[in-house]
């Protein structure tokens, strides 16, 4: 081997890294006085990873990006982890909003 050719052995092939879903639901989940402000492509399935006294509050289509500002827009009412928050008056006013444009949901997601 030439020194600019290099070992498949030292620098094995990567694999492609897996994409992650862009597109989805932006859900608002009530929970122990929290906020829970996720992304996910099932809401349905995503809320059976909550406790049974969970209140989904709302949802609407979106992206991980949205997700993201949204995220960052009340960075300051974390508390814990990058997608709890408190249950501050501008978050609920926000929640409300989202309710007013796309309806309340139903909840049939309960365990």
């Amino acid at each position: 081997m030439g020194p600019q050719t290099r070992s498949p052995l030292l620098n094995p092939p990567q694999e492609p890294a897996k994409a992650r879903p862009r597109d989805g639901w932006i859900y608002y989940v009530k929970t122990d006085g929290h906020y829970k402000i996720g992304f996910a492509q099932n809401v349905a399935a995503r809320m059976k990873a909550y406790p049974p006294t969970s209140e989904l509050l709302a949802q609407h289509r979106g992206t991980l990006d949205d997700e993201t500002a949204i995220h960052r827009r009340f960075a300051a009412h974390r508390v814990a982890g990058r997608e709890w928050f408190s249950m501050a008056p501008e978050i609920t006013a926000y929640i409300d909003g989202v309710i007013t444009v796309h309806g309340r949901c139903i909840d049939v997601f309960r365990k």
